[in-house]
């Protein structure tokens, strides 16, 4: 994403799933067993929501992506990041982690975009 791109989102559930996706370490997951690929869905998850799984589902590859139908409430489990001032702490702490710091009188929409710009260097 370009800073211009991402500068022009507005808070809310597109962007949550961008730093969820970008920041976070969530991913997109799919059951293991398929019966049909045109009802094959996704939705994401962590690498916890893999482990706890027990081998039911897997990541998807990054060129099945697309072709796959989102889940009904597929983002259920991505928090708030860019309304929610609890749940931007997380991404304050993930950049952290990684070497980054963020100003700490950012609201949670100034937060996700600046984590997004940080990824995206």
């Amino acid at each position: 994403m370009t800073k211009e791109e991402i500068t022009a989102m507005k808070p809310g559930r597109d962007l949550d799933v961008k730093v969820a996706l970008a920041v976070m370490d969530y991913m997109w997951l799919t059951h293991l067993i398929h019966f049909s690929e045109e009802m094959t869905v996704k939705w994401l998850g962590t690498q916890a929501d893999l482990a706890e799984s027990k081998g039911a589902f897997v990541a998807v590859k990054p060129e099945k992506v697309y072709a796959l139908k989102l889940r009904d409430r597929f983002d259920e489990a991505v928090p708030q990041y860019s309304t929610d001032a609890n749940a931007a702490r997380l991404v304050i702490e993930k950049l952290a982690a990684s070497g980054y710091q963020l100003a700490g009188d950012m609201s949670p929409e100034q937060i996700c975009k600046a984590a997004l710009e940080k990824v995206a260097l």
